[in-house]
């Protein structure tokens, strides 16, 4: 199978479950980072899987150079890499931030706590966008 076809398909099918969810929480008032996390979460759910899939099953579309070079030219295939990569770290920087408030009482502590999770964030979008549009 393409590339092409195949993260068409499963991000098409993402973005539909994405909708669906958008849709259940547009008047459920909660905050605007709480339905990112949702609807994050629901982007990744066929996301995450796919990626293990298309890049794990097959040690040679997972790790020849030339193949993930060649992949990487697409410039559909960057947009699929970008949302993937912004999805997972917003999604994951939002549950340790909400892990710091379950565990830390409001003070310095939580506060130290939240910037070292938004500069790790930071540094690893950094580094992420860096890798997808240099090849």
């Amino acid at each position: 199978v393409s590339a092409l076809f195949f993260w068409s398909y499963f991000a098409a099918v993402s973005w539909v479950i994405v909708y669906l969810i958008s849709c259940r929480l547009k008047n459920s008032g909660a905050s605007l980072g709480w339905k990112l996390q949702r609807l994050t979460g629901a982007f990744l759910l066929l996301m995450i899987p796919g990626h293990m899939i298309f890049m794990h099953l097959d040690p040679a579309i997972g790790r020849d150079i030339q193949v993930i070079t060649e992949r990487m030219r697409s410039v559909f295939i960057k947009g699929v890499d970008l949302l993937l990569v912004c999805s997972v770290l917003y999604h994951g920087a939002y549950g340790a931030i909400g892990i710091c408030r379950d565990y830390l009482s409001p003070g310095r502590l939580l506060l130290a706590c939240r910037g070292a999770v938004i500069v790790v964030t930071i540094v690893f979008a950094w580094v992420g966008i860096k890798l997808i549009f240099q090849v």
